[in-house]
């Protein structure tokens, strides 16, 4: 009998860059094979300002690795975290950290 369970790993590979003062592109790899403990359904991106307060979240489905996130505050740090589903939510990343654009830079 297979015992499926939540990932006991976050996607590998989290790199956050900051495109526009108000946007961030978030790209991620796979969960571990080994840590996946089943199929991975869907992610969950969660973007948190400097105060940890949740400014964004958004769930994607498992054939999405990136994501662009808009509507940010202008030179403001954010710590980026992800977690894997599989019939369960798995843990949540370690913080990627990235800060926006200044208005008028590129």
């Amino acid at each position: 009998m297979l015992f499926l369970l939540a990932p006991s790993a976050p996607p590998a590979n989290i790199l956050a860059t900051s495109t526009t003062f108000d946007s961030i592109f978030i790209t991620w790899g796979e969960v571990p094979l080994k840590e996946r403990n089943g199929i991975v359904k869907k992610y969950r991106v969660y973007v948190k300002n400097s105060d940890q307060i949740l400014e964004h979240t958004s769930t994607v489905d498992a054939h999405v690795m990136s994501l662009v996130v808009s509507n940010l505050m202008h030179n403001t740090f954010y710590c980026i975290q992800l977690m894997a589903h599989t019939v369960a939510d798995g843990p949540l990343s370690a913080c990627v950290d990235v800060k926006t654009l200044e208005k008028g830079k590129t």
